[in-house]
């Protein structure tokens, strides 16, 4: 269904439906979504603005979270402009680090958006770069939201820099919230703590109404974040 969706014709409604499916069952299901996520002509012609076929499609980023083939100029319109896409291509961001993205990287990290800020820094798991984890100890000292604390540790937990130890120690001991002091005290035990490309028997129901009565319906956008920090992207069917 996914490989029928065409520049000429594609129809969103069923891309939806499918999107929704593909995340209860995870894995593979998620790849041709990547694969359509990339085609320039279902992004929109927008950069700063992803078509609603990208924000369907952006469920690969779940099972792809470098972003694989998506310009690097891309991912940084969409975790700049905010949306619902920003938190995903926040996330990929680092996995692209270098002397020009490095700049956009710490910006986002000290944004206003705290679930941006979080995805940064899970990205920042994965940078390739040795003097990322630099970032993350910086960024905890100062961090006043818990979660962007969670997805630090979370980030730390797969970082090999004995940096981090001395963060870890103090998020196990004195960070004030029991959900990042016990995932310090996990990765402090070594386990690696990124989270899972899908949530098993995880649901949401949302209702969209607009505020002003009589006003015409359209499909729109958003993002639900997830037990684990992580923003789902999705678009809401015309009725809401």
């Amino acid at each position: 269904m996914i490989a029928s969706c065409t520049e000429k014709k594609c129809d969103e409604p069923v891309l939806r439906a499918a999107a929704r499916g593909a995340l209860a069952r995870g894995g593979d299901a998620l790849t041709p979504f990547q694969d359509l996520l990339e085609q320039p002509w279902a992004r929109g012609t927008d950069l700063a603005k992803p078509s609603l076929i990208a924000v369907a499609a952006a469920v690969g980023l779940l099972a792809h979270p470098g972003g694989r083939n998506l310009p690097t100029s891309t991912l940084a319109a969409w975790a700049e402009g905010g949306g619902p896409l920003a938190p995903l291509a926040a996330r990929a961001l680092p996995t692209r680090d270098d002397d020009v993205t490095r700049g956009r990287i710490k910006r986002l990290l000290q944004g206003t958006d705290p679930v941006v800020r979080a995805h940064v820094a899970l990205g920042l798991g994965k940078d390739p770069e040795h003097d990322a984890v630099t970032l993350l100890v910086d960024a905890y000292r100062f961090e006043d939201d818990a979660q962007v604390r969670g997805a630090i540790v979370r980030a730390l937990s797969e970082r090999k820099e004995p940096q981090r130890e001395g963060t870890l120690e103090t998020a196990r001991a004195l960070d004030p919230d029991d959900g990042v002091r016990a995932l310090a005290r996990a990765a402090l035990a070594g386990r690696t703590l990124a989270p899972a490309i899908t949530v098993a028997q995880a649901a949401a129901w949302i209702a969209i109404e607009d505020n002003d009565a009589g006003t015409a319906t359209t499909a729109r956008a958003g993002r639900v974040v997830r037990s684990d920090g992580v923003a789902v992207p999705f678009v809401a069917d015309p009725d809401g």
